[in-house]
């Protein structure tokens, strides 16, 4: 986040580094048919920081985290799988 303050996350700005990061282009070639196969551990361990405690106590693992992300980041079901 721009303010440096801990547990505090903007929408657009994680858009802006998931992008950054090639993961929107990892969406796009993927819906294109190319596999991308990061392994699950791995995903986890990048992005399960942006969780918060309400998330933390509401469910665990990859497929809660990806729930969670694609909620804030208003991506639906269709442009993922697990």
């Amino acid at each position: 986040n721009l303010k440096k303050a801990s547990n505090s996350f903007d929408a657009g700005e994680v858009l802006r580094q998931l992008r950054y990061a090639g993961m929107m282009e990892a969406i796009r070639i993927r819906r294109e048919g190319y596999a991308l196969r990061e392994p699950h551990e791995s995903f986890y361990n990048k992005f399960h920081i942006l969780l918060d405690n309400k998330d933390l106590k509401a469910g665990e693992g990859i497929e809660h985290l990806v729930q969670v992300l694609s909620k804030r980041l208003s991506v639906s079901d269709v442009d993922w799988q697990i």
